[in-house]
């Protein structure tokens, strides 16, 4: 499993069409250097793009039996814009598996998406240091955020519900759950090599997977302004999320 291929994309250079060329050079499995990139659509793409697929495909040489090739996308690197246009009938044409994967508690996905846009770190493995600093949020823009996260979601949720109907494996599962409850991660893991030629079991890759929380304990100790937001939120539909 690579991480983010398309990253934070400031300088908007990721646009559909070079999405599409990306996820062909990474499920094809040639690439090994920069070199190695037909033509000059993706000439100029991010280093990091380069480092995320080249070292995965390193990694992977030499090793026996099938691999099961997948990434991090952020719903903010273009998958909803991408879907229409090209995206759908390339998981069905590829047979690409889908999961959706995101925090339970709205706001703490909210937190998380303002840290990760700060820091660029959206997930830490073990043994990896990482000291987390507190965060503030804008209340005046705070219930507007949510509202539009709250919607994505449900966007998302639709958006998938239709790909499941037309024959796309879809699975949903939460951060929090995968963290805490090892069947649960047992099951995201089967799912994910479910159909594949993969050798690996399940149970055996579900013990090699050790991730840890950034954003753990009390919002009250993650919010720098806590006691602001709890009174903003108390004072909206999202009063239940105010529990320090």
């Amino acid at each position: 499993m690579a991480g983010e291929v398309f990253f934070h994309d400031e300088d908007e250079y990721w646009t559909p069409a070079r999405r599409h060329r990306a996820l062909d050079l990474f499920f094809e499995e040639r690439m090994r250097s920069r070199s190695n990139v037909d033509g000059n659509l993706l000439a100029e793409a991010p280093d990091d793009f380069y480092h995320e697929v080249v070292s995965f495909n390193r990694t992977q040489r030499g090793k026996s039996g099938a691999v099961v090739r997948g990434f991090d996308w952020k719903l903010s690197q273009g998958f909803l814009e991408d879907w229409a246009e090209w995206l759908r009938e390339y998981c069905l044409k590829r047979s690409v598996s889908i999961l959706w994967y995101q925090r339970r508690n709205l706001l703490r996905q909210h937190l998380s998406h303002r840290d990760m846009k700060k820091t660029g770190i959206a997930m830490v493995k073990q043994g990896q240091a990482y000291r987390r600093g507190k965060v503030s949020l804008d209340t005046r823009t705070l219930l507007s955020e949510l509202r539009a996260r709250r919607d994505l979601n449900g966007r998302v949720d639709r958006l998938l519900e239709h790909a499941r109907s037309l024959g796309v494996r879809v699975k949903s599962a939460y951060y929090e759950d995968l963290l805490d409850d090892a069947k649960k991660l047992h099951n995201v893991v089967a799912f994910l090599l479910k159909g594949t030629d993969c050798l690996v079991k399940p149970r055996d890759l579900t013990s090699q997977l050790r991730n840890r929380k950034i954003h753990k304990g009390p919002l009250g100790d993650l919010i720098k302004n806590w006691d602001e937001v709890r009174d903003v939120l108390l004072q909206s539909e999202f009063s239940a999320m105010a529990q320090p």
